[in-house]
C-alpha cells in the first residue's frame, strides 16, 4: 500500500488539491473530506468553498 501524497515528507506542503469542475474555485487541502486509494493513485473528494458541492479534487 502506498503512502498518501501529503504524508510523504519529500514533498512540500500542498495548499490546494485541485479546482472545482463546476465553478473553477481552488479547493484547499483543508476541504478534503474523503481520500482513498485506487490502485497506485490517490483520489480525493472535497467540498467547494464557493458552490458547496462535493467534488473530485
Amino acid at each position: 500500500m502506498s503512502t498518501p501524497p501529503e504524508a510523504d515528507s519529500s514533498e512540500g506542503p500542498v495548499s490546494h488539491v485541485g479546482t472545482c469542475p463546476d465553478c473553477g474555485t481552488p479547493l484547499p487541502r483543508s476541504n478534503v473530506v474523503i481520500e482513498y486509494e485506487t490502485g497506485e493513485e490517490w483520489e480525493q473528494l472535497a467540498v467547494c468553498t464557493e458552490c458547496r458541492d462535493l467534488v473530485h479534487a
